[in-house]
């Protein structure tokens, strides 16, 4: 049951990447060619909004964070099975943050010039799955699942109301425009030069990227064990 189930991630994570790197540029192309108006709209969900909105695109990140959440139990239930160390399960957590810390870094093209003045630190979605899969993982590793879903709660609710209801040097409080959020003050604040510069936000969005891995982190538990123990 869990080799299909983990295969069945698999697929899902391949059409992930299909629709990312494939699908769009080809609905893209036929729309141009075409002219045909279900098309031209089917083109429209295969790109972010500016800001306000949704589109299919925009549940690209996060159903790539959603994915590494549902490998957790898998992964973890057989390290603990295996009486692994804490030291060694700590150490493979360690290991892929770095490398997916770096890859992306690698994926911005950033370390092409071996310029430190270029670098953006936190402005891509591998560190975004890094994030949310380090502390996703060591909540599975050291806390219950009661405790798990409370925390989950409790942070949107943190999310909620830092932006809501903090209001610093002009941003914030309840100004949701991509200018003047709190977000985005915390991450010029936090990131200074090596801020990307782009209305996206990283620093006080880390708290959603936590939330989304540790969804997957719930289905997961629920697909390797039906129901939540």
């Amino acid at each position: 049951m869990e080799s299909k189930r983990l295969k069945s991630l698999d697929v899902l994570r391949g059409f992930d990447i299909f629709l990312l790197f494939c699908l769009g540029g080809i609905i893209a192309k036929g729309a141009d060619a075409f002219q045909w108006p279900w098309l031209i709209c089917l083109a429209e969900q295969c790109g972010h909004v500016d800001w306000e909105g949704y589109r299919v695109w925009d549940q690209i990140m996060p159903l790539f964070m959603f994915m590494c959440g549902v490998a957790i139990p898998f992964a973890f239930t057989k390290y603990l099975e295996e009486k692994r160390s804490m030291g060694k399960i700590y150490w493979r957590i360690g290991r892929r943050v770095v490398l997916l810390w770096l890859f992306g870094m690698i994926d911005q093209g950033e370390l092409l010039s071996l310029d430190v003045n270029e670098f953006s630190f936190f402005s891509n979605t591998l560190q975004s799955i890094a994030v949310g899969y380090l502390a996703a993982s060591l909540m599975y590793l050291h806390t219950k699942p009661r405790t798990q879903i409370i925390t989950a709660v409790a942070l949107l609710l943190v999310y909620w109301a830092g932006m809501m209801f903090i209001k610093v040097d002009g941003y914030g409080g309840g100004d949701l425009t991509p200018e003047h959020n709190f977000a985005i003050w915390l991450d010029h604040k936090i990131l200074g030069r090596f801020d990307d510069g782009t209305p996206y936000t990283w620093i006080w969005s880390s708290i959603n990227f936590v939330v989304t891995v540790m969804s997957g982190m719930f289905a997961g538990e629920i697909v390797r064990a039906p129901g939540l123990k």
